[in-house]
C-alpha cells in the first residue's frame, strides 16, 4: 500500500533579470559519493500548479534526474532551500521532505530557474545536460511503501 506525504503546490517559472520576485540563490549540491543536485532561486510569490509525478533517478554526467515513465528522463532541479540530507546520500526539502534516488514522487512544477544559472550547470557537467529538458519540481510528495 502506498501513503502519501501531501504538500500543496507551486508554479515553474523562469527568472528574468531584474524581475523583484526573483533572486540570484540557486546552487548545485554535491552528496557524498559526488553526484550533483541542482536547486532553483528562491521566488517571493505562488502560482497555481501542473502536476509532475517521476521516479528520482541517478543521470549519466553524475547528477539527479526524474524519469517520468514516458517522455524521457530529465535533469532534476528542486526548490530553493533544498539541503544535502544527514546521510549525505540524498536531500532535504525546505518542507522537510527527505529523497534519495529511487524514490517515487510527485510535485508541482513550481521552481523558479534562471537561463543563465541554466547555462552555467551546462559548462560545469555537460553530459547531465546532454539533449534532456528540466524537470523543476516543487512541494514534493513521496510516495512510502
Amino acid at each position: 500500500m502506498l501513503r502519501r506525504i501531501a504538500l500543496p503546490a507551486a508554479a515553474l517559472l523562469t527568472c528574468v533579470a531584474g524581475a523583484a520576485a526573483c533572486s540570484s540563490s540557486g546552487s548545485r549540491l554535491t552528496l557524498d559519493d559526488g553526484t550533483a543536485v541542482f536547486v532553483g532561486e528562491a521566488y517571493d510569490g505562488a502560482v497555481a500548479a501542473i502536476g509532475i509525478p517521476g521516479t528520482v533517478v541517478r543521470l549519466d554526467g553524475d547528477c539527479w534526474g526524474l524519469d517520468d515513465g514516458g517522455s524521457g528522463l530529465d535533469v532534476l532541479v528542486l526548490e530553493h532551500g533544498t539541503t544535502v540530507s544527514e546521510d549525505g546520500g540524498g536531500v532535504v526539502t525546505p518542507d522537510g521532505v527527505e529523497l534519495h534516488v529511487g524514490d517515487d514522487i510527485y510535485g508541482g512544477a513550481g521552481v523558479v530557474v534562471d537561463s543563465g544559472l541554466v547555462e552555467q550547470w551546462r559548462e560545469e557537467l555537460p553530459v547531465c545536460f546532454s539533449e534532456r529538458g528540466l524537470a523543476a519540481v516543487s512541494d514534493i510528495e513521496v510516495e512510502i511503501q
